[in-house]
């Protein structure tokens, strides 16, 4: 999970999600409560790693490098807007 480890601080508060506190401390094994989100063939890593580069990168220079699609871009940046990332960091984990 070299990912999870460069994830600007900002990105890190995004993707938490709202009902955290309300699961009444459960231990986090009930794997029912993913949300699968829509990956329209993008991989739920590389839609991480292009939040990342949206939110501290040089989106350009990885769209250059084939380190990301633009789809994923797109994915992300939606992600990032509707407060979804953390789906998506489920849908990678998961994987």
């Amino acid at each position: 999970m070299v990912i999870a480890l460069a994830l600007p601080m900002s990105l890190v508060a995004a993707c938490g999600s709202d009902d955290d506190e309300d699961d009444g401390g459960s231990s986090g094994d009930d794997t029912s409560a993913t949300v699968d989100v829509d990956t329209d063939g993008a991989e739920p890593d590389k839609v991480l790693l292009a939040a990342i580069v949206l939110a501290a990168g040089d989106v350009d220079v990885a769209l250059a490098e084939g380190l990301v699609t633009a789809d994923e871009v797109d994915l992300a940046a939606e992600a990032l807007e509707s407060g979804t990332l953390s789906d998506w960091m489920d849908q990678a984990i998961t994987r």
